[in-house]
């Protein structure tokens, strides 16, 4: 539950003053937050939502502060609109006779519909409209991170995040990551590969792809070209590593994937086979890659296994 507060409208305030209770007015004020609003102290009316937001969803206190819930902040931040709105007509309307409250059972009915259906759909778009947003954010600002780290020379390298069960967000193609902006992020549907808009995303997005279908548990992917993983690419050698904290992030081995151009089957294939159910893997002749629950784990898996290559190099 979110609560949206209004404690600066002179609206409600006038209202509150001469009023104890809203009833619903209009349509939307029955269906966002229910029959009626009513005036009580703070404490007892956050009381009465947490008990039960379904049947009422909204009160105003006496010195004239508008509490209104939602189950996301854009329904909260709607409901409190609305009821302003409809505090401000009724004062109005008294000039024209008074306002004519709806039925009680019919606002009920609606606050009910409302909450079963359209509320439902409205809040499972706006949560998938967060979510990209956010993960959009998140491209770009580990995008600069991997680059930051020395992870990644120029354009080179990708970076992935699952949307959903249909769609991964990818990195675009050949862009510079410090001039990527969360609308170069490209939307792909992960079993066609078809994308939305005009960027073209990564090459390598048929082996972040096949990574999202083979393995439920990966929420990102991160393909970088560093200094020490590549010297193990282009000996082909799988990576291993004895230091128990990185043994904790990486596993004791990444095994290393056979060749494939960029982009092409084999190397999706061959990448995808090293991986295994594994956080991280060598691609021959061409890097290393790291899975992860989320951005933020993918990229600690690869600087960890940068340090692990770094590690063994200097050791022999």
């Amino acid at each position: 539950m979110i609560i949206n507060k209004i404690s600066d409208s002179d609206t409600v305030r006038k209202y509150a003053e001469t009023h104890d209770i809203l009833p619903a007015v209009t349509g939307d004020m029955a269906q966002l937050v229910g029959a009626e609003v009513c005036r009580t102290d703070e404490a007892g009316g956050l009381s009465q939502l947490e008990r039960n937001m379904t049947k009422s969803a909204a009160f105003f206190t006496p010195d004239g502060v508008l509490f209104a819930a939602g189950r996301s902040e854009y329904e909260a931040g709607i409901a409190a609109a609305v009821v302003e709105k409809c505090m401000r007509a009724a004062v109005e309307a008294e000039a024209l006779g008074g306002a004519v409250p709806l039925n009680r059972a019919d606002a009920e009915k609606l606050r009910a519909d409302y909450i079963v259906n359209y509320s439902a759909a409205e809040n499972s778009f706006r949560q998938e409209s967060e979510r990209e947003l956010r993960l959009r954010d998140e491209l770009v600002e580990y995008g600069r991170k991997v680059l930051e780290a020395g992870l990644v020379r120029g354009t080179w390298g990708n970076l992935s995040a699952r949307l959903d069960e249909r769609y991964m967000l990818a990195t675009p193609s050949g862009m510079d990551y410090m001039r990527i902006t969360p609308e170069h992020i490209v939307k792909v549907e992960i079993e066609t590969l078809k994308y939305e808009g005009p960027f073209k995303p990564t090459s390598e997005s048929p082996l972040h792809a096949a990574i999202y279908m083979g393995r439920p548990d990966a929420g990102a992917v991160i393909h970088t070209h560093s200094d020490y993983c590549t010297a193990f690419a282009v000996a082909r050698k799988p990576l291993k590593t004895e230091d128990p904290e990185l043994k904790a992030i990486i596993g004791a081995i990444a095994e290393a994937g056979g060749p494939g151009l960029p982009g092409s089957k084999e190397l999706t294939e061959n990448t995808v086979r090293a991986l295994g159910n594994n956080a991280g893997c060598i691609m021959a002749n061409h890097g290393m890659l790291a899975c992860g629950k989320d951005m933020e784990q993918a990229f600690r898996r690869c600087v960890a296994m940068e340090e692990a290559a770094k590690r063994e190099i200097e050791r022999i």
